[in-house]
């Protein structure tokens, strides 16, 4: 039995060797897929063997990494070298002789330091033997604006560079990806945009010639280019105004004009634009009713506040946030109340500076800055230590910050995420001053984060970091202020 399985195999064998009439081929030596890989002394395939469908052949040569990076002026870096002989060894270490492209934005010494100098570009050189690599660098000025959305942050310097961090979901900041960022990315344009504002998911900016440029979420038209389609790069608002200054909150942007008239574009479902018309969108800039001439504007999430001599407020009035005893949406200023110089609005509520310079809330919120938190539909004072002078006030959903006279901070309301900076996140109803805060010029509050703007140009944020809004690396929540958008390494 076993004899005869043993020829039914060979003889299987030999049939299918002759079965075939075509003589089976060796393979072409030559097809470089098919190539032996020459092998080393040490029984590994050599260096220079072709990398096939593994990557690119390595060749000879000097590699920088990473290929660009952005650095404050003030901050030191060292890139990453590696060279390649022309036998495709590393050679260690490489004596590599640096230079710069343009030596008033960055230094470099002779061990690859690199010193950002002055806001600008310019190229860094590694150079061994006839071989050379380079990588660009970008240095980032002073920050001269700070803006706050929902959940993302921007922040404009000196010359007009754009950086932004935070959640993503509708290209808010700028880039062609929807992905959330920790740290700070630099905005996709070669536009130089100042005066940033943030509504909840879209950020705008003018050129020094005033015109306004948008980019993120559009579904209510707030780019105002006409359209209703989101937008991950800046687009040109659509108007020959020339703005000298922007507002944003929820999905409605404003403007106001060289001569101060007020220009609004995005959501009207409750009359926020200002108009004769309840149209649900406004995707074009349209001159707000009434011929008011207004030094500032505050946008809530429906409603509208403008300083113009005396206090006008129009939108949304179901949670009391234009100051008056009406649940209805009014689709136009409805009232001039008593003299401010300055108003901010929160989600519901809004605050103004009086000209005695305290505050005063009224709407609808934890953070009206006083023991009461029934909503109000007449200004309740903030509730400050005696001889407290107000020069401005910032509001998020459910808090408020102002900054005094002598440029100290106080903050009020909701503090469940750290919003208020005084390291706890003990709530409170009256304005405390918050200790060991940095002297800020200016703050900007998003839903429940806050960022501010020193007086060196730095950018510090707190409170809730769930998406990477506080831009300091990290989505942990902060209780008190922390070093933003500088964290060596904005990417570029």
């Amino acid at each position: 039995m076993k004899i005869q399985l043993v020829i039914s195999v060979l003889l299987a064998l030999f049939l299918c060797s002759c079965g075939d009439d075509e003589q089976r081929e060796p393979p072409d030596i030559e097809d470089p897929d098919m190539q032996m890989m020459d092998m080393g002394d040490d029984g590994e395939p050599d260096a220079d063997m072709n990398a096939g469908d593994d990557g690119p052949a390595l060749e000879p040569g000097v590699t920088i990494t990473p290929v660009g990076h952005a650095m404050k002026i003030g901050e030191n870096f060292r890139f990453n070298v590696e060279v390649l002989d022309t036998d495709l060894m590393v050679v260690e270490p490489p004596e590599i002789t640096w230079s710069v492209e343009d030596d008033t934005i960055i230094e470099i010494d002779d061990a690859g330091l690199v010193r950002a100098l002055e806001e600008g570009r310019s190229l860094v050189t590694a150079q061994w033997e006839d071989f050379t690599g380079t990588a660009e660098v970008r240095v980032i000025g002073r920050f001269t604006r700070v803006a706050t959305g929902d959940e993302h942050t921007c922040a404009n310097t000196t010359s007009g560079t754009v950086l932004c961090w935070g959640a993503n979901d509708q290209g808010q900041l700028g880039r062609d990806t929807d992905s959330d960022s920790p740290i700070a990315l630099i905005v996709d344009t070669d536009l130089e945009l100042f005066g940033l504002v943030a509504g909840s998911q879209h950020t705008c900016g003018t050129t020094n010639m005033g015109e306004a440029y948008c980019w993120g979420a559009n579904g209510s038209g707030q780019l105002g280019d006409g359209t209703t389609n989101s937008s991950e790069s800046p687009v040109k608002v659509d108007t020959m105004i020339a703005f000298e200054s922007l507002y944003a909150r929820g999905n409605l942007t404003c403007g106001l004009d060289e001569d101060f008239n007020a220009h609004c574009w995005g959501d009207n479902s409750t009359g926020q634009v200002g108009i004769d018309s309840m149209a649900p969108s406004v995707p074009r800039p349209t001159m707000v009713a009434g011929g008011y001439s207004f030094t500032s504007l505050a946008l809530g999430t429906n409603h509208v506040c403008g300083v113009a001599g005396g206090l006008i407020c129009w939108g949304d009035n179901s949670l009391n946030q234009l100051g008056e005893a009406s649940s209805a949406p009014v689709e136009r200023a409805p009232v001039v109340w008593m003299a401010a110089f300055d108003v901010a609005s929160g989600y519901t509520h809004s605050c103004a500076v009086w000209q005695d310079s305290t505050i005063g809330c009224w709407g609808t919120s934890e953070g009206l800055g006083s023991d009461s938190t029934t909503a109000s539909s007449t200004p309740i004072a903030v509730q400050a230590p005696a001889m407290t002078q107000f020069a401005s006030v910032f509001l998020g959903a459910d808090h408020g910050c102002g900054v005094t006279t002598t440029i100290d901070n106080m903050c009020w309301g909701k503090n469940e995420q750290g919003q208020l900076g005084d390291n706890t996140v003990e709530s409170r109803s009256n304005a405390e001053f918050i200790l060991g805060m940095p002297n800020f010029v200016s703050i900007s509050s998003g839903r429940d984060h806050s960022c501010a703007l020193s007086q060196m140009g730095d950018v510090f944020c707190w409170g809730a970091n769930n998406t990477g809004q506080l831009g300091d690396g990290t989505t942990t929540d902060r209780r008190e202020p922390t070093f933003a958008a500088t964290t060596n390494n904005p990417a570029m």
